[in-house]
């Protein structure tokens, strides 16, 4: 998450999948601080200082409780540093009240994580 109140970002919800996320844009819950907006962090691995021309990799942020899909991004050609790891960033703003997951679908597998978004009084 970002954080409005610090201007940081939070630790790494999918490392805690048990956070309490209710009310984060008021600071509430167990979110550390005011937030309204998160970063989504793609970590992708191929060979040291490899370009992968057609990656083909999809990222899809998705309405745990509609089932919609709110953010889509896909990324094609991916050039690795010598340590074989890239990182692709995707902001998403305005939505920490309803559940979220994130899919992410390479050629080879598909992966995916929850964050327990929700507001009320």
């Amino acid at each position: 998450m970002f954080y409005e109140d610090k201007g940081t970002l939070s630790f790494d919800l999918t490392k805690k999948p048990d956070t309490a996320l209710w009310n984060t844009m008021i600071g509430e819950g167990g979110a550390g601080g005011i937030a309204n907006s998160f970063l989504v962090s793609v970590v992708l691995r191929s060979k040291p200082e490899s370009f992968v021309e057609n990656g083909n990799v999809l990222v899809r942020i998705v309405d745990g409780n509609k089932k919609k899909t709110i953010v889509e991004r896909q990324f094609g050609s991916l050039s690795f540093g010598k340590e074989g790891i890239l990182y692709k960033p995707i902001f998403v703003d305005d939505r920490v009240c309803e559940p979220i997951t994130i899919v992410v679908q390479t050629k080879t597998e598909t992966k995916s994580a929850r964050l327990p978004f929700a507001c009320g009084e």
